[in-house]
């Protein structure tokens, strides 16, 4: 599964990470983690961490504006999120192509790629997981 994803990572050049309204640590820390990974890698994409940030957990880092960006090709990577309604993003059915990573458990599928894992503490060790085992 770590494979497949990190092959649409490659394949697309526009990223867009989300995770759950109402924000915390596990989810914040998950995002900015997979999104500076992604960028390390591969430093000519365009990749967002988007959502409603929280004072709180500013020393995470900072998060990303969701610009005019092309949906239809564009990879949306949903952390640490069960269903689609908790998504803090917009459009999520316009994007091209949709991956889901989660510790929580399954609720719904929305996405074409879902690795879940509910015997995981977080889904940050489900972001360590996926840096160990591809190139990123």
């Amino acid at each position: 599964m770590f494979k497949k994803i990190y092959k649409a990572i490659k394949k697309f050049d526009t990223i867009v990470i989300a995770r759950h309204v109402g924000v915390d640590p596990d989810a914040m820390a998950s995002q900015i983690g997979l999104r500076d990974s992604i960028l390390l890698t591969f430093p000519n994409k365009k990749v967002l961490a988007v959502g409603n940030g929280s004072n709180k957990f500013s020393y995470l880092g900072k998060l990303d504006k969701l610009d005019d960006i092309d949906y239809a090709n564009s990879l949306l990577i949903v952390l640490d999120t069960p269903d689609k309604r908790r998504v803090d993003c917009p459009d999520v059915d316009s994007f091209g192509y949709k991956i889901k990573i989660d510790h929580h458990l399954f609720v719904e599928e929305f996405c074409d790629i879902e690795l879940i894992n509910e015997k995981t503490s977080s889904a940050c060790q489900l972001i360590m997981e996926l840096l160990y085992k591809t190139k990123l």
